[in-house]
């Protein structure tokens, strides 16, 4: 069902930006203007998905979550999206959670079900585009991301979600809070601003920017610990 919603929308777009697009001449300049297409359609295609997803996940946390306590805490909520909502949609738990415990949660789907029958490109194909995976696999991302965002916002956490591929079909979705984003931003501006100290000033700036935003992700102890199996504890 997901893999015959993603072929359907990708070739809606497909279709419109093919005859929307315009000539190209000489051979550099047509294989230029397929990629960028290829591109722009795999971005609407993106922002289609997420779109969906987030009612979906709206909508799906609201079954999930109507005989459950009210949770308070954001790494309750993130614990709680991974233990219920994941077993509703693909009736297992996430594998792993880690936190800074400064709003960034990192979730780990090591057999994601919607990436399982995703082919990985042959090694020739890899090294001539490496990216090329990637690009082709996000898709089937889009709508998990959008789940994630609508389920998190619904029960009261405002958070942005990006999925990682490194290795197919493992999947690593980051999520970071508003405010942990909106420092990230404010601690790069200020990295970008010539400091009135001198060089040193600015040097300090930036490793300072950098800091925030490589903040190590550690496992989450006590209380809100994630035992390695079966997955992620009840936010009880």
């Amino acid at each position: 069902m997901h893999g015959e919603m993603i072929r359907y929308f990708a070739a809606q777009l497909a279709a419109v930006s093919g005859g929307s697009g315009g000539s190209t001449t000489g051979t550099g300049g047509k294989s230029s203007s397929n990629s960028d297409e290829s591109r722009l359609v795999a971005r609407r295609l993106h922002l289609k998905l997420e779109s969906l997803g987030f009612s979906v996940g709206q909508r799906l946390v609201e079954r999930c979550a109507r005989d459950h306590p009210l949770l308070d805490a954001p790494l309750d909520i993130v614990k709680f999206v991974c233990k219920e909502l994941w077993s509703v949609l693909f009736r297992k738990q996430i594998d792993k959670l880690q936190t800074n415990y400064k709003g960034i949660y990192v979730l780990h789907d090591l057999s994601f079900r919607w990436l399982q029958r995703v082919a990985p490109l042959s090694t020739e194909q890899a090294e001539q585009d490496p990216a090329q995976m990637a690009e082709q696999a996000r898709v089937y991302t889009s709508l998990a991301c959008g789940i994630l965002r609508g389920a998190l916002a619904n029960l009261g956490l405002n958070a942005s979600v990006k999925a990682d591929l490194h290795k197919l079909p493992a999947v690593q979705f980051t999520l970071m809070e508003e405010k942990a984003a909106q420092a990230a931003a404010a601690a790069a501006a200020t990295a970008q601003r010539p400091a009135s100290g001198g060089g040193q000033g600015a040097t300090a700036q930036r490793n300072a920017a950098q800091q925030q935003q490589q903040q190590p992700v550690r496992p989450s102890s006590g209380s809100a610990a994630v035992p390695p199996r079966p997955g992620v504890p009840s936010a009880r």
